[in-house]
C-alpha cells in the first residue's frame, strides 16, 4: 500500500493516537505503531487472525507509560 499507513498489507479500519503516537489496525488483524512525526511506522505486528476491532491506548500518568489494548 502506498502513502499513508503503507505499513498495512489491508485496509485501515480503526485508530487511535495519543500524544504524537498512532496506533492503526486493520482488516486482516495487523497493528502499526506510528510518530505522527514520521511517515514510516515505528513497529508493525500480526496481532489478530481477524479484523481489529477497537483500539485503546492510554497513559499510567506519573511514569508517563502508554498502555495500548486491541481487540
Amino acid at each position: 500500500m502506498n502513502g499513508l499507513f503503507k505499513g498495512h498489507k489491508d485496509a485501515v479500519v480503526e485508530f487511535e493516537w495519543f500524544n504524537s503516537l498512532c496506533v492503526s489496525g486493520d482488516r486482516s488483524g495487523g497493528l502499526a505503531l506510528w510518530d505522527i512525526n514520521s511517515p514510516n511506522a515505528i513497529l508493525t505486528k500480526q496481532a489478530h487472525n481477524a479484523a481489529v476491532a477497537k483500539i485503546c491506548m492510554h497513559s499510567d500518568g506519573a511514569n508517563q507509560n502508554v498502555v495500548l489494548t486491541s481487540g
